[in-house]
């Protein structure tokens, strides 16, 4: 039995007998994803996203197989592999001195998996749904108010658009969650842990020929210490050194994506850690340095009401 050719597996998707208008609040990754797959069943998708325009936000994450299967049966697969890096090992290193603890080989005969940029799979996704007719984007607006029944959004200019469904993909402070639960909030609790997430370029790394092998070569690489950890790998074509550092919650940020830390705090963290990742760390761009709290979510009540469900981060965001 041969396998599926790229055409073969687009086909899988039937058409609609009965196509629906689905309005889907938020053009993150699952917005843009279950835009392109419900547009490919025929469904009449209107995406409204609150930014001006989509941009670049996050760095590294991991395409594990069942998702490279996914991208495939939306026809998104091989431009997300043009810049995405099949890891071959992950490296565990000690903090003080960086030597080797362990290695884990990456077999991909066991199931095709790479790590990309967020922005160049989020970019995929938009312009293969956006290629199909029946599938608009609008930004720069926010959904102020969702209706239940029948379906509808409110959005800021005092207009509201009615569809049949509405996906709530909002996102971690999801406005629309709020609607669906009333009374019953969603509560973040902190675990006691915050993350900064920071990138070199290999413009940078290319001056220090001693660095050059951690953004050139296909491995990710993982430093463990007391009360701290981190994981670091290239993405975009080795362009790009993806690098998340976890770390005490210091009380400096909240549950955002987008809070910007100091260079001092980020280097004060891991002070006497492998002289080679200090090294790295130095050569951060003062201004670059992200960080957030990590919270935990309990499961929520519900995730639908009415004609309106809730969609990814929105409703079961993983810590």
């Amino acid at each position: 039995m041969t396998n599926p050719s790229q055409a073969d597996r687009e086909r899988q998707y039937a058409r609609a007998k009965v196509p629906l208008k689905v309005i889907i609040v938020g053009a993150g990754i699952g917005g843009l994803a279950a835009a392109l797959a419900l547009g490919k069943r025929g469904h009449d998708v209107h995406i409204i996203e609150f930014a001006p325009e989509i941009a670049e936000v996050g760095a590294g994450i991991q395409v594990a197989p069942n998702m490279c299967r996914l991208l495939d049966r939306w026809g998104v697969g091989s431009k997300v592999r043009q810049s995405g890096v099949q890891l071959k090992a992950i490296h565990i290193l000690r903090w003080q001195s960086g030597g080797l603890l362990g290695s884990v080989p990456i077999n991909q005969e066991h199931g095709e998996q790479f790590v990309v940029h967020r922005a160049d799979l989020q970019m995929a996704l938009l312009e293969k749904a956006l290629s199909l007719p029946n599938v608009k984007l609008q930004v720069n607006t926010r959904v102020d108010n969702v209706q239940f029944s029948p379906a509808a959004v409110l959005l800021n200019d005092g207009t509201t658009v009615y569809g049949d469904v509405v996906l709530g993909a909002d996102g971690i402070k999801s406005m629309i969650r709020a609607k669906v639960l009333g009374d019953e909030k969603d509560v973040a609790v902190p675990t006691g842990d915050a993350v900064f997430r920071v990138v070199l370029t290999k413009e940078i790394l290319s001056n220090f020929p001693d660095l050059l092998p951690f953004i050139e070569e296909k491995k990710a690489i993982r430093w463990v210490g007391p009360g701290r950890h981190l994981i670091a790998y290239p993405v975009r074509n080795h362009e790009i050194y993806n690098m998340a550092l976890s770390h005490p919650d210091r009380g400096r940020v909240d549950e955002s994506w987008t809070s910007i830390s100091s260079k001092k705090n980020l280097l004060a963290e891991y002070e006497g850690w492998d002289p080679n990742l200090i090294k790295l760390l130095d050569l951060v761009p003062e201004g670059e340095v992200l960080e957030w709290k990590l919270c935990m979510h309990a499961p929520l009540a519900r995730w639908v009401q009415g004609s309106c469900a809730l969609l990814g981060d929105a409703c079961h965001p993983m810590l």
